[in-house]
């Protein structure tokens, strides 16, 4: 297995559209600017372009807590989490996802269970951010409130075929029963077949693209 941030694992997403930006796509009115742009990055990156790379503190911090909130979780929960590789959609080989972990549940016999549900793991440096966070209970207001997010958890489940996705938003330096949050989202059907036509096209438009140059 290709471990995640790795110089394979990104070799392995180039010129793929990929779940943590999927929502580029997502726009109300179809592709828009922003999924016009998206495409062109993927378009640059099969001709062999790295797209440059910004390394925040923020993104920093999220990749440093994300084995906490794993722990706390699966402490939380009673299960384990299992670390994932990128994987290819199965429907389309131009896209993919690379999920925070799936749970890992086992009988009374100690056997372990199939997977049923994913991880989104999020570590917001602002703590107003993991607040908002918490105050998301519905679906509909996660979808509202954090779209980018939404479409992402959306786009694991359609790439691994799980119908149940968990956003956890981790925050340590809080109050220990505030320190994690988690949402369950159920697949939507019909978000998910959106989802899929988006890709379709801009899959189109990105080979279109390089059959011109």
């Amino acid at each position: 297995m290709i471990d995640q941030r790795t110089e394979e694992w990104k070799e392995q997403r180039r010129g793929k559209f990929t779940a943590s930006e999927i929502h580029k796509l997502m726009g109300a009115k179809g592709l828009g600017k922003t999924g016009e742009t998206y495409i062109l990055e993927k378009v640059a990156e099969e001709l062999g372009a790295t797209m440059p790379e910004i390394t925040t503190y923020a993104m920093q911090r999220g990749t440093d807590l994300e084995p906490y909130a794993k722990r706390a979780y699966s402490n939380g929960e009673g299960v384990a989490v299992s670390e994932q590789p990128f994987i290819v959609a199965p429907w389309c080989d131009e896209a993919g996802a690379s999920p925070d972990g799936l749970v890992v549940e086992f009988d009374t016999e100690n056997r372990m269970l199939p997977n049923r549900k994913g991880l989104e793991i999020k570590c917001p440096m602002n703590p107003v951010h993991h607040v908002q966070n918490m105050m998301i209970k519905t679906v509909d207001q996660f979808k509202a409130e954090r779209p980018e997010y939404y479409w992402q958890v959306q786009m694991c489940m359609a790439v691994t075929g799980l119908k149940e996705w968990d956003f956890v938003s981790y925050f340590p330096e809080i109050e220990p029963e505030y320190r994690l949050v988690a949402l369950t989202v159920d697949a939507d059907p019909v978000d998910i077949e959106l989802l899929k036509a988006r890709i379709a096209e801009a899959v189109k438009i990105k080979r279109e693209i390089l059959a011109k140059l």
